[in-house]
């Protein structure tokens, strides 16, 4: 296995993208939630904040995008699909199952210990483990290969309704490009939230579960954005 690979894609790839998403959502729900004082606001502020709003959005598309790339072969990208290809070359006949056992067993070798984070685990991502069908008696060494062949597939999809349908929608017909469209199917906060909580469920387990590098590698700031957007909208109230 390409240890040094595996720790670009976590650090370099999915933990800078993932710093850079969950600031950019923050800051779109710490807008949301005053938005009923929008209008309280002073020209200059409430200019300021609409354009804070926007760039919230087009940043969330971007990175997420960045997210769920698609990984060509001829291209190292540093994005989810791109750990699939690292695990499957490394697993080579096997199933990407059965050599993610072997290297459970090898890194925690304590049953008790293992299922004791699993459960926390689980717990955290219940969200995700809905998504990818994972139940909560499964053995930890499917959840990667589950989250993965989701990813791969959801990739391919066609149909209007799924999240990376409508978030390469987005991306390619008003982010990237200006067309001129009606988009049918939003995405709303809640699944941008849903498939930023897919990704950091892969960087967590593969940092902690494997140890191939560090679980939690970007700073929230998540209260310090509220803070400061909470501050634009109440110094208004107050007049």
């Amino acid at each position: 296995m390409n240890i040094n690979s595996i720790h670009d894609k976590q650090l370099n790839g999915l933990a800078a993208d993932l710093a850079e998403l969950h600031r950019s959502i923050q800051l779109f729900k710490a807008i949301e939630k005053n938005w009923g004082g929008i209008n309280l606001l002073s020209d200059e502020d409430k200019k300021w904040v609409l354009f804070l709003k926007a760039t919230a959005f087009h940043q969330s598309v971007i990175f997420l995008s960045r997210l769920y790339d698609s990984n060509l072969k001829k291209k190292k990208k540093r994005c989810i699909l791109g750990f699939r290809n690292n695990f499957e070359s490394s697993s080579k006949t096997r199933c990407i199952r059965s050599f993610l056992k072997e290297i459970l067993e090898h890194n925690l070798n304590k049953p008790v210990y293992v299922q004791m984070l699993w459960g926390e685990f689980y717990l955290r991502y219940t969200q995700v483990m809905d998504l990818i069908k994972m139940e909560s008696n499964e053995a930890p060494e499917h959840f990667l290969e589950k989250a993965l062949v989701y990813v791969n597939l959801e990739y391919g999809n066609k149909k209007k309704n799924t999240l990376l349908y409508k978030l390469k929608t987005i991306r390619n017909k008003s982010v990237a490009h200006n067309e001129d469209f009606i988009i049918q199917s939003k995405i709303s906060i809640e699944e941008v939230e849903l498939l930023a909580g897919l990704a950091d469920s892969i960087l967590e387990f593969t940092g902690r579960f494997l140890s191939l590098g560090q679980h939690s590698l970007y700073e929230k700031i998540d209260g310090i954005i509220h803070h400061q957007i909470d501050k634009i909208f109440s110094s208004h109230e107050q007049l």
